[in-house]
């Protein structure tokens, strides 16, 4: 009996002696070493890398297709219609015809105006010898003065009058030019003002003319865009009818005043569209603006867990070096409480990388791996 007690005393003690030594081992495995500062086994913990700022960004704004020329074509001559070949959405090639007045009065009065040149060349040319005559005669003062007078006078008349003939023919023969409306660039008529056989006048609009040859996009931009230190580096564009393509445009020209409407500043590119694609005016586009980023960094945020004070109130963070997988401990100065998360105002750099969850329970030279959840500035 007395040795069933004594055994099942010394089985207690057994017990309780394997128990104590096992929570040493398991609080040494676990308890962070404070004189080496490194524990034996790394810790996970959640990263938040703080990116560098980048040396450009990218703006999208909405803005509409429009056509690079729009004009409206008339005659310089009035007269009624015999040919108008061309109908609403053609294409029509650079100098081909558009529309024709009849040309048969133009054409007399050109004729009738080359006949008038003709008897005034030889007016001129018997004036001439008229006056040569008198000259002579006068110089051997066989003539009066007077009569010598009267046969320059007579010829300056006459040669005044041939250089008024030309300059009648030449305005005869524009006008019958005139009287062919051809395509100034190649382009498509958009609308018709008139019907073959109307008596138009002259600058009266006969066909709304496109040039589509560049697409121009305009769009507004805000006026923080146009501030002092913005420098644009480059354009592209998009159109909603072509979804996930994006073309390479170049800046036309950037309105100086703002629009009433929306108090943007109106901004314009130009592209020569794809043979493949048909851009029309009036589309739906997007206008891509790249600009430098201003010289002044952006402030640095970090998430409030990321922050830690030690025994005498100063703020640090753990900065992860990714090389050797561990940590080291880095005071900083604190700004403001953002949204985002507290301004450090000293002590960091962009593109450096801090611990948030887990942050508290770390020593200088702790072995640690990020969690796949890391989040980025």
């Amino acid at each position: 009996m007395v040795h069933n007690k004594t055994f099942q005393k010394n089985l207690v003690k057994s017990v309780r002696c394997c128990f104590v030594l096992f929570s040493l081992c398991i609080w040494f495995a676990c308890a962070p070493e404070e004189k080496t500062g490194v524990t034996a086994q790394a810790r996970p913990v959640k990263i938040f890398h703080i990116k560098k700022p980048a040396l450009t960004q990218t703006r999208a704004f909405p803005g509409v297709a429009r056509e690079m020329r729009d004009v409206q074509l008339a005659f310089r001559v009035s007269g009624p219609l015999v040919a108008l070949p061309v109908d609403i959405g053609q294409f029509v090639e650079q100098g081909a015809l558009i529309a024709r007045i009849d040309p048969r009065d133009f054409t007399v009065e050109v004729k009738s105006l080359n006949a008038k040149l003709a008897a005034s060349r030889a007016q001129l040319t018997e004036a001439q010898l008229q006056y040569t005559r008198y000259k002579n005669l006068h110089r051997k003062k066989a003539v009066p003065k007077a009569e010598y007078d009267h046969a320059q006078a007579a010829y300056d008349m006459t040669a005044a009058q041939v250089e008024t003939n030309i300059q009648a023919l030449e305005a005869a023969q524009n006008a019958l030019d005139d009287t062919a409306l051809r395509a100034p660039f190649d382009g498509y008529v958009h609308h018709k003002f008139v019907e073959n056989y109307d008596n138009v006048l002259a600058k009266q609009p006969i066909i709304t003319f496109l040039d589509c040859s560049v697409v121009e996009v305009t769009a507004g931009i805000p006026e923080e865009m146009v501030a002092d230190g913005i420098e644009f580096k480059g354009y592209g564009c998009s159109f909603d009818a072509y979804q996930g393509k994006r073309f390479p445009a170049q800046l036309k020209e950037l309105g100086r005043k703002s629009q009433p409407s929306n108090q943007t500043y109106p901004l314009t590119v130009t592209l020569a569209p794809p043979e493949s694609m048909s851009i029309r005016p009036g589309m739906a586009a997007t206008i891509f603006v790249t600009y430098a980023t201003p010289s002044t960094a952006p402030p640095i945020i970090v998430p409030g867990e990321s922050v830690v004070n030690d025994k005498e109130g100063k703020s640090f963070v753990w900065i992860y070096e990714k090389k050797n997988g561990s940590v080291k401990k880095q005071y900083v100065r604190l700004g403001r409480l953002m949204s985002g998360g507290i301004e450090v105002t000293g002590g960091l750099t962009h593109g450096v990388s801090v611990v948030t969850a887990g942050a508290p329970l770390l020593v200088p030279g702790q072995k640690v791996y990020p969690l796949a959840s890391a989040r980025n500035l």
